[in-house]
């Protein structure tokens, strides 16, 4: 399955250049990772075991501008699961009204103990999430 959302850029967004600013990219594709993990719940599926996820890496290719008031449309899926269960790679792309692709970002996360502050697994309805979203 592919996760797929949807926004309108904001005059407050544009740069001094007159298009949106590069930090704006970034906040769009956190921005669909959150509302990927509150529609499944993901925080019921972690928090008991008081775990969270952190981010190790994350890359922006940036293709295109965009401007005032264009809809953008973000697609997301996971393309890696490590064998442990405790890291996974995260793939969004990003296309215009006329889905053009705009940027490409990527994203490599674990999951945090937050007692031990140590990696830890996935629990195992976190795994099957990921696995459902994965290309």
């Amino acid at each position: 399955m592919i996760y797929t959302t949807s926004h309108r850029i904001l005059e407050s967004q544009i740069d001094s250049t007159g298009h949106l600013s590069n930090v704006q990219y970034y906040a769009f594709f956190k921005s669909a990772f959150y509302e990927f993990l509150n529609e499944n719940n993901f925080v019921d599926l972690v928090s008991p075991k008081n775990l969270w996820p952190i981010v190790f890496h994350e890359n922006c290719s940036f293709k295109k501008e965009l401007y005032f008031n264009e809809t953008i449309e973000i697609k997301f899926y996971f393309t890696d699961l490590s064998s442990k269960h405790n890291k996974w790679t995260a793939q969004f792309i990003m296309y215009d009204d006329s889905m053009n692709e705009v940027a490409i970002y990527e994203s490599h996360h674990g999951i945090l103990d937050k007692d031990t502050r140590k990696i830890s697994s996935l629990p195992q309805a976190a795994i099957d999430l990921v696995n459902r979203y994965m290309k």
